[in-house]
């Protein structure tokens, strides 16, 4: 794009956010399916709005049992948030490494 590369670290964080996405809408909607009973596209529709914080719904949010309102609502607070953020958030930090600045030539006398 415009004689431009995108860089493979970029590349990477990209394709780890899909994979995670959609781990945990087929993860969710599986639960879901599971707890509820529902028709399986129903119950896909619906995470799959959560996810996205749409707002659509095709009226089953309502009927769902305590649990199946709680993974709704974790879907919807991931997908506010990004499985890579969220992720990021929950990993225990390690020590802060030293900072290292690059060298640079520059003109003495």
């Amino acid at each position: 794009i415009f004689k431009r590369r995108i860089s493979q670290d970029i590349i990477s964080k990209a394709l780890t956010v899909i994979t995670l996405s959609l781990g945990l809408v087929i993860t969710m909607t599986i639960l879901l399916s599971c707890i509820e009973g529902e028709d399986f596209i129903k119950v896909l529709f619906e995470v799959v709005s959560a996810f996205g914080t749409v707002g659509l719904s095709t009226g089953i949010t309502s009927s769902l049992s305590i649990a199946g309102k709680i993974i709704i609502i974790i879907t919807m607070f991931t997908g506010r948030i990004g499985p890579l953020g969220l992720a990021l958030a929950l990993i225990q930090k390690r020590e802060p490494e030293m900072i290292r600045y690059p060298e640079e030539k520059i003109m003495v006398g």
